[in-house]
């Protein structure tokens, strides 16, 4: 079965809630199947990660997933902790998920994880660091969803 929608993933002016709304009418009429909310200027998505967003804009998440739910799209929160992560995995771990638990109480069901756009090491253990983080974070996933 063939994934159809919309990753706002990309650097950039980001969208306003409205904004996004019109794309999710777009995406309804044209039958797609899902929205990724990703932008790399929003500082809580990627550069400051492991802070969490204020109630106002958690509010904003909520909102905009239920909208995605009455039109038939899944509503994916996408995080990057790639910058920073490395640092300390045991400790930004919990970060992550305390965060992702705010989204979860919250109604949002669907996540991903962008590690795009870091510095080029080819580093077999960075590999491996992503691959933990993916694995632990899909345990806790099934666990607590």
């Amino acid at each position: 079965m063939a994934l159809k929608g919309y990753i706002e993933g990309y650097y950039g002016r980001l969208l306003t809630w409205d904004q996004r709304s019109l794309i999710l009418r777009k995406l309804n009429e044209l039958n797609m199947d899902f929205y990724i909310y990703g932008p790399k200027e929003d500082i809580y998505h990627r550069i400051k990660w492991f802070e969490q967003y204020k109630d106002k804009e958690l509010a904003n998440f909520e909102n905009f997933n239920e909208n995605c739910e009455t039109n038939g799209i899944s509503f994916y929160y996408a995080i990057s902790p790639g910058l920073s992560y490395g640092d300390d995995p045991k400790s930004n771990f919990n970060l992550l998920t305390s965060k992702i638990s705010n989204f979860l109480d919250r109604g949002l069901k669907n996540f991903a994880i962008f590690l795009d756009d870091l510095e080029n090491e080819k580093d077999e253990k960075l590999g491996e660091l992503h691959a933990n983080l993916i694995q632990e974070f899909s345990n806790y996933l099934d666990k607590n969803h």
